[in-house]
Order: C-alpha cells, then structure tokens, then sequence
C-alpha cells in the first residue's frame, strides 16, 4: 500500500480517516498524515460515501491548489472477520491526463467520421444527380416524343424523391439527440411497432414469437425509440423476403438492473466480413439503401446509455439484441 500509486483512504462508521497512504495525499496534494482523523467530507468535498455507488467507478472534478484534477473513485465497504461492516475503502487515480487524452481521440474520431460522411453523401447524392442532369438534357433536345417525355420526367421525379430521402435519413442521423423523458413501457412499445408494420401492405406476411415480461420500464424518447426499433425490424423483414416461412422472435425480459430485448430473424444472415461494418454510415447491401438505417439506430441506442449487439450466421439469420437500464426496482 505505501508504494502503489493508487490513493487509498480507509473511513470508520462516522466517515473519519483512519488510514491513508502515500499516493493519497500526493494525488490531494497534501502533507503525509494530514488526512489523518478528518472528515472524509473535509479532504474530498463533494463525495458522499453514504450514497456512492459500491458497483462502479465514478469521477470527480476536484481543484488541488486552483487547478482542476479529474479523480476516478471506486467505493468498497470495510467489513471485519466476521463481516461486520467497519466503514468503507475509497480507492482513487488522477485521470485528469488520461481524460484529457480520451477527449482528443473522440475529437480525432469526430472528424474522421465527418470525412467519411461527406464522401458518402457525395457519392449517394452523385448518382441521382447524374440521372435528373441526364433526363433533362434529352428533354431539352425537343425530340422526345409525349411517352418518352413522360418516361424521363419520371426519371426527374424518382430521383428527386430519392434524394430526399437520403436528406431526410441523414438528418436524422446528423441531428442533437433528443432530450430523455419518457417513461417507456420497452415491450408495450415494441408490441406497437409489430402492429404499425401489420398494418403496412407493403411488409407483407410474417410469423410472430412474443415472449414479453409485462412493465418493464426504461427512460428514454418514445420516438426515437420506436424510429430504432422500426429499423432493425424492417431489416429482419426484408432479410426474409426469399424465406418460405419468415419468423420474427421478439424477447423483452429482466436481468437484474437491466432489461434485455431481443429482435431475431431467421433470414439470410450477414456475411462474416461484413458483420463488423452493419452500423457505419452509408454501409449497406441493399440496391436501394442508403445505409443510413441502423447507423441511425445505433446513434439512438447509445443516445439511451443502452448497448446493442449482433449475433448472425449467413443462411440461418440474425438477432439484435439491446440492454437497457432499468427504472424497475430490482
């Protein structure tokens, strides 16, 4: 202990410093022993040992001698033999370097990820371009007649429309997350986008497995939500459209803090190779795709402090699977 460069403070009952090593009052900057017998409040204010959490690592912005330091605290209680509780341990690191190197990397991957989302704009916006340019320079020659005027002006029209969508998708993508106020029924909003898709001539026939633990609640955007969950559900559907029987199996159950949801296909699968690639922008497989559609989900998914997953196996098929935080109590 006195030669890690971890800081460690043991407490009693009261909250008082017993123990302190050296690296404590050197990440602190204070003199060997004068910790000592204080308050734990008084040598790191703004921790409160009563309500820290014991199952995670949390930082703190902490000014030593005017100059701001960011700690990074983990909590363990201090039980005796018999395994009375005694106090707590508080282990700690200055981060302020590592964060500050963290925030560089995420600026370094911001503006790689800008590049690569200007040069697919670029190259989905080239493409419909090239194609209204084409069709209006017949129509300017004049001799075109009535049915191959109508035939380019739907060419105009389609891809226009395109366009748009591909504007629209990438404003989505693009734009601030929306705030987090919800309180959401995760399985009651699942069950919902089922029947919106259902209810769409356009999806066709599916077979449904529902295993769904009633009100289980997370915090979050209904909308954005519901826009992901859509997403990856259209996708299972369209990856088994050569299926003669397509199958969707949906799970929503608890796992301790957490709810688990699950969203399976038993489509295509995705090829090895390309698994890794399924949320960059403008990646995609599809002849009509923009790509877009599960980098938006994965954007709304993180936006939600939740994790998402992908298991496939090409000709057997896919499951997402999410994991929320849960506002039930355990």
């Amino acid at each position: 202990l006195t030669n890690i460069n971890s800081g460690l403070l043991t407490v009693d009952q009261s909250l008082t410093v017993l123990q302190a090593n050296p690296a404590a009052h050197g990440i602190l900057g204070l003199h060997t022993g004068e910790v000592l017998g204080k308050s734990f409040a008084d040598c790191i204010p703004g921790v409160d040992l009563k309500t820290a959490p014991m199952d995670r690592e949390f930082d703190l912005k902490f000014d030593r001698d005017g100059e701001k330091r960011i700690l990074s605290f983990s909590v363990s209680l201090l039980k005796d033999d018999r395994g009375n509780q005694q106090g707590r341990i508080v282990s700690f690191q200055d981060h302020t370097l590592l964060r500050a190197l963290e925030k560089r990397l995420r600026q370094s991957e911001k503006m790689a990820a800008i590049g690569q989302l200007a040069a697919g704009i670029a190259h989905e916006i080239r493409n419909p371009l090239a194609g209204i340019s084409g069709s209006i320079e017949l129509l300017k020659t004049g001799d075109s007649d009535e049915a191959q005027s109508q035939k380019l002006m739907g060419i105009v029209s389609k891809e226009i429309d395109r366009l748009n969508n591909l504007i629209t998708e990438f404003l989505d993508f693009a734009k601030p997350e929306a705030p987090l106020e919800d309180h959401i029924d995760i399985g009651v909003l699942l069950e919902e986008t089922i029947q919106f898709l259902k209810n769409d001539p356009s999806t066709g026939d599916f077979q449904l497995e529902i295993e769904v633990e009633p009100k289980l609640m997370v915090l979050g955007n209904r909308d954005k939500l519901k826009q992901a969950f859509l997403n990856i559900l259209v996708n299972g559907i369209q990856a088994m459209e050569k299926v003669d029987s397509p199958r969707l199996k949906l799970t929503v159950k608890k796992n301790g803090r957490y709810i688990t949801e699950a969203i399976k296909d038993f489509g295509v699968g995705i090829k090895e190779e390309l698994r890794e690639r399924i949320f960059e922008p403008f990646h995609t497989t599809k002849h009509k795709g923009t790509g877009l559609g599960l980098a938006i989900t994965h954007s709304i998914i993180e936006a939600h402090s939740a994790e998402i997953t992908v298991n496939s196996e090409e000709g057997v098929g896919t499951e997402f699977k999410m994991q929320f935080k849960s506002m039930n109590p355990s």
